[in-house]
């Protein structure tokens, strides 16, 4: 048979928040308090902000500004000023120290300067060279006096700098100014001493010589466009004789193809010349009637099974773009006769007048030099002009656009948001613990954890019993050498199954229903009631289920097998002896068997103490007994202790008619239990059954709840 998985549905992970809701309660607390008396305690806080431009954070100061005297910062630069010690301490000095005292204790250099420097801020805006200054504090006033001194500072100190800056360029181009007077005084003075040397004799050479080479130039960019035109008509002619040619063509035919190619081109350069001398050539002269000729050779050597297919748009093509070709490279020879005639011009002008040529390039370079000595010159003076006029401004580059004001009011504190964070921060921490402590929980919880796991039926659920503190035993016992003494809480809550109409009562009724229905062909006679471990209310359910079947006309009889710790004689209270084990001294019977005073229902108490229970149990002399037993009651109950305590269960198991273990819910420890019913299984013992005790009524995803809610609407009531 299959084994049924066990998974947590939504229901499920809802059934274990709402049971442990108090576990989730007081992590809410435990955050939310101090959370709570923290946020209250924030003090207030007053912002008062100004609004500055500051031209050198644009890209570029002016575009008519020389490059030079363009000055750009990165906004660091004035974060640098702004958190410099200097600036602070003027800050400070501005405002008075007196002032500080409500706000700070320690009124020291260092400690003024780190909470000046915490209060007030900088930072960009999203408009360009828009810059923000703010300050907070604790009071409207203190707040507005600090933004105040910040701004006013702040401007002084970049005034400071760019007037620094401006001395410093200043003082460096006035040096490179009289370096550069210098050398344009001697330039000046070398040109004019060279001009009057030579006169003016070099400038008609210079400028023919410049006019040759001019024309020499305009002709060799002339070539250099016709060679590029040349080139592409030359690769379309390819092309075109590609697509007039054969796929497919031997070394042979390719020469010859070839060769009428060259006399096709040779013809019509000839015929070009002649055209060019003024005649006039019709279709019957000789050259075109060669030129057909030599076509129409091409034609056939190149594609002689598909000339008829040559589409004659191409053909047409080929013939123009082979006119071009002829007449780009005549134009190409042409010109390349027109530059060697300048090229030699040029060269023998060169060779003629050596003296003056020579005289006119150094007059030239003597030229150039004092320009470029005046024109920087002339850059120097701009820039220290420049620099002169940006030291005499009053802003140093900085405009005050929004003065700081008097704060009104405080800055929100933004309670809530704390509130919600940290409802949703205890939310977590005490969803995530329960829900963690409800997964590492290896304990039973339900009859789903005993039905996925054993082929055992589950012959009933017990509910919690709410007993009474006033009924609960206090059983004293000593260790077995007298020397220590214990004490355990046992509860008592015996029911009366004549009166009691309650869900704890019909539970026992269903138990005992399911107990003689277990085995309908071989009804259980004697039965062992165990557990896998101590208080797991074996003893207490073994009573009322006794009780139970008593009500309903069988004879029942409870037998205290727990002969370490019995608890049956306390429960019911009657004397320990005589009892189970007096039997075994020589007792009848009928002299250690308990009237209890209820009908169909008898006990024998565990009896005198004995210091090898295990030898009693697993004696020849307990299997005469028990089938005594079975001729005088219908059903014989043994409570024994728990089965991984010790050998008594199941040693006990082996002689009766089969075995009921008690599980406690949210108790018993499934590895416990599974070497428990190993252990039994064993020694061959038959397993009955499990009950299930104290369950939790509300647990709605184990049905517990739908039980209670129709044992309320079925229970009977009078008309």
């Amino acid at each position: 048979m299959e084994k049924k998985v066990t998974e947590l549905n939504i229901r499920d992970y809802i059934a274990i928040l709402i049971r442990r809701k108090w576990t989730i309660i007081i992590a809410i607390l435990s955050v939310m308090v101090p959370l709570t008396v923290y946020v209250r305690s924030f003090p207030d806080i007053y912002l008062s902000t100004a609004q500055i431009v500051i031209d050198d954070l644009k890209a570029s100061s002016s575009e008519f500004m020389p490059q030079a005297l363009r000055t750009t910062r990165s906004f660091n630069f004035y974060q640098g000023i702004f958190k410099s010690r200097s600036y602070l301490e003027s800050i400070i000095d501005s405002v008075g120290r007196y002032r500080f005292r409500d706000a700070i204790q320690d009124t020291s250099d260092a400690m003024l300067r780190q909470f000046v420097s915490t209060a007030i801020t900088l930072k960009l805006t999203s408009y360009e060279s828009f810059v923000e200054v703010s300050s907070v504090a604790g009071t409207p006033k203190l707040a507005y006096e600090l933004a105040n001194a910040a701004t006013e500072n702040f401007k002084l100190y970049c005034r400071d700098v760019v007037a620094k800056e401006s001395d410093n360029m200043v003082k460096e181009t006035e040096k490179q100014i009289d370096i550069i007077r210098s050398k344009l005084e001697d330039a000046e003075k070398e040109y004019r001493n060279f001009r009057e040397k030579v006169g003016s004799s070099g400038e008609g050479a210079l400028a023919e010589l410049k006019n040759l080479q001019s024309k020499y130039y305009e002709l060799r960019s002339e070539r250099t466009s016709k060679e590029a035109v040349y080139e592409a008509n030359r690769d379309l002619l390819r092309l075109l004789e590609k697509r007039m040619g054969p796929r497919d063509i031997n070394d042979k035919r390719a020469g010859e193809l070839a060769k009428i190619q060259r006399q096709l081109i040779e013809k019509e350069k000839e015929k070009q010349r002649l055209e060019s001398l003024g005649l006039m050539l019709g279709s019957a002269s000789q050259i075109n009637i060669d030129i057909a000729d030599l076509e129409k050779e091409i034609l056939r050597i190149g594609n002689p099974e598909q000339q008829e297919r040559i589409d004659p748009k191409v053909i047409s093509q080929w013939q123009k773009m082979r006119k071009l070709v002829v007449e780009d490279e005549m134009e190409l020879d042409i010109l390349s006769n027109k530059l060697a005639v300048y090229d030699r011009k040029i060269e023998a002008y060169k060779r003629a007048h050596p003296d003056e040529l020579s005289q006119t390039l150094e007059l030239a370079r003597l030229e150039r030099a004092r320009k470029v000595y005046e024109d920087t010159y002339n850059i120097l003076l701009e820039k220290v002009e420049m620099a002169k006029i940006r030291r005499s401004a009053e802003t140093g580059g900085v405009t005050i656009i929004d003065a700081p004001v008097l704060p009104l009011s405080p800055l929100p504190k933004n309670q809530a948001v704390y509130y919600i964070a940290g409802l949703l921060t205890a939310l977590i921490i005490g969803i995530g613990y329960v829900i963690m402590r409800e997964l590492l929980d290896t304990t039973v919880k339900s009859t789903d954890d005993l039905e996925s796991k054993y082929q055992i039926p589950v012959i009933g659920t017990i509910p919690h019993l709410d007993i009474s503190k006033k009924a609960d035993l206090e059983v004293k016992r000593r260790s077995a050498d007298g020397t220590k003494e214990t004490v355990t809480i046992y509860p008592r809550e015996l029911l009366d199954f004549n009166k009691d109409e309650s869900v704890i009562a019909e539970s026992f009724r269903s138990l005992r229903t399911n107990l003689f229905f277990t085995s309908p062909d071989k009804p259980l006679r004697t039965i062992v009631v165990s557990s896998s471990g101590p208080h797991e209310g074996k003893s207490l359910t073994a009573s009322n289920l006794c009780l139970a079947c008593a009500q309903s006309g069988k004879r029942v009889l409870l037998i205290d097998a727990d002969l370490r710790r019995p608890i049956l004689h306390h429960l019911f209270q009657q004397p320990r002896e005589n009892g189970f084990t007096d039997l075994f001294l020589g007792k009848n019977i009928d002299d250690v068997i308990r009237h209890t005073g209820l009908e169909n229902f008898n006990l024998i108490t565990a009896g005198r103490f004995t210091p090898s229970p295990a030898e009693l149990l697993g004696s020849k002399k307990v299997e005469s007994l028990i089938n005594e037993f079975s001729k005088r009651y219908d059903l014989v109950v043994f409570d024994t202790p728990p089965v991984m305590a010790v050998t008594d269960a199941p040693l006990l198991s082996t002689k009766v008619d089969g075995v009921v273990l008690i599980i406690k819910s949210y108790s018993t420890d499934k590895s416990v239990l599974e070497r428990a019913v190993a252990a039994l299984q064993n020694v061959n013992s038959r397993i009955a059954g499990f009950i299930l005790n104290d369950i939790d009524l509300s647990h709605r995803a184990a049905s517990y709840g739908y039980y209670k809610y129709y044992y309320h609407y079925y229970r009977s009531q009078k008309d």
